[in-house]
């Protein structure tokens, strides 16, 4: 297997790392992805899906858990990136690392999830299934009315 191209690189308060490790692609994102990293953060992407071609990766992770703000700027940046995905111009899968201690991240991620249903996973880093924190889906359970009931 090739060396990685993709390097660790910073913008502004925004940190993009790569790790390269038994064949698997991870990039942590850490910071901020505010206006300001809108460009760059779009820029790195199209490096992770030339890396993702020229590797013949099946996958990457993209972890989230050390991002404290995730705009929607940027959130169209990782749309642009899952597009041939979506399309099935490509098979790669991604996995997109949350926090479920940051109930955000999951919630502004799972739009991508629906978007990609065949492409992108979410994954809490701590462990939780696939639906994410139990005690969070509970509280949403009851504040949602039933139809059925009478008032």
């Amino acid at each position: 297997m090739s060396e990685l191209r993709l390097k660790r690189e910073v913008y502004d308060k925004l940190t993009l790392e790569p790790v390269f490790a038994g064949g698997k692609l991870q990039v942590q994102l850490s910071g901020l992805c505010d206006s300001f990293a809108v460009k760059p953060l779009g820029a790195y992407l199209d490096g992770v899906a030339a890396e993702i071609g020229r590797l013949g990766l099946s996958g990457v992770a993209i972890d989230v858990t050390r991002l404290s703000l995730l705009n929607s700027s940027s959130l169209k940046q990782f749309i642009t990136f899952l597009r041939p995905m979506k399309s099935g111009d490509s098979e790669c899968k991604v996995e997109f690392v949350v926090d479920d201690q940051n109930p955000w991240q999951r919630r502004c991620l799972a739009a991508l999830a629906r978007m990609c249903p065949n492409a992108v996973s979410l994954r809490d880093v701590n462990g939780g299934g696939p639906g994410g924190n139990p005690s969070q889906r509970l509280r949403y359970a009851s504040a949602t009315p039933n139809p059925t009931r009478r008032s």
